[in-house]
């Protein structure tokens, strides 16, 4: 049993799909649908991932899924991808106690290898390293996606032939930060001797942009449309205000209040990141810290394109 787990769009589903498309095995996520739709559609794509004389039975429960993936792996090794693991939950909420109920039956007697890619922060935590989680010592191992560093990205403009400074890839690293989605673009669109504000109006400022309007669809999602507090929180943070004190007086509410919405989107959301004075033994009783937001693309659209959402949904990106 492997944990992927990284940030959003830090690659962690290219890198199991690849894994997959070079070892073997199949890959499925979970999803917010029924069980029974599901399970459906899981049925249907083992069958259509497989040989055509494999077996592949409609399954009526987790359970029999779970059961089905230790039978297949008696006598060669098989890798199950689930993707968006901790999901599973929200559509079975017995869906742990039965993996490891299965788990535990037949797990020494098979050759299953079972990656589950979540997301970083305390969910996963308590999924399966506090004592008393669900999934206690179930892992036997996790590779943890990062996203490039500067200096990776230098290598990677390098590689495909760049002429930039290292000064001016510093500024497209700034805005972007080190996520491959991004340079995937980049390759796209054929960016890699753009200057920064080329590289802008290809990927944002212009009609049809892949990353015209992609934060404020994503926070949609996050968010319901009533949650101003959290984008007002997360354009104060973006312009500078990194303080509790000073980014309730920016958003207008108490601190106490502005409290549990910096909690919420840290260590629910994992939006942004409270940074620590060197030294600070217990983080939960300390009365500092500064706020950033984590994703360098997404602190940039909250300082420069989040206050003008308006003239961009007209079109006026000159503006």
């Amino acid at each position: 049993f492997t944990i992927v787990h990284g940030r959003r769009k830090v690659g962690k589903t290219t890198l199991v799909r690849q894994y997959v498309k070079l070892h073997g095995g199949a890959y499925i996520s979970i999803t917010t649908q029924s069980s029974k739709l599901q399970l459906r559609d899981i049925t249907e794509h083992l069958r259509s991932s497989f040989n055509e004389d494999s077996y592949v039975p409609v399954f009526p429960d987790w359970e029999e899924f779970f059961t089905f993936l230790f039978y297949l792996s008696k006598r060669r090794r098989f890798t199950i991808v689930m993707d968006d693991f901790l999901t599973l939950e929200l559509v079975e909420p017995a869906g742990y106690s039965i993996l490891k109920s299965v788990w535990d039956r037949h797990a020494a007697s098979s050759r299953l290898n079972i990656i589950a890619v979540i997301p970083s922060g305390d969910k996963g935590r308590d999924v399966f390293y506090d004592m008393n989680a669900p999934l206690y010592r179930l892992p036997k191992s996790a590779l943890k996606v990062q996203p490039f560093t500067f200096a990776e990205a230098v290598r990677i403009f390098r590689a495909n032939n760049s002429f930039l400074s290292v000064r001016q890839i510093a500024s497209v690293y700034a805005v972007f930060g080190g996520l491959p989605q991004y340079y995937a673009y980049f390759e796209r669109y054929n960016l890699w001797n753009k200057p920064i504000d080329g590289i802008l109006q290809a990927l944002v400022y212009s009609e049809y942009a892949p990353l015209n309007l992609e934060v404020k669809q994503m926070m949609y999602n996050e968010f319901t449309r009533a949650n101003t507090v959290y984008l007002a929180i997360l354009r104060a943070i973006a312009s500078g205000e990194d303080t509790l004190t000073r980014i309730a007086k920016t958003v207008d509410i108490p601190p106490t209040h502005a409290t549990k919405y910096l909690y919420e989107l840290e260590k629910t959301k994992g939006l942004i990141q409270r940074i620590l004075p060197v030294g600070t033994v217990d983080a939960s009783k300390s009365k500092f810290g500064r706020y950033v937001i984590k994703n360098y693309f997404e602190n940039f659209w909250f300082r420069f394109v989040y206050p003008v959402i308006i003239p961009m949904e007209m079109g006026r990106y000159d503006q």
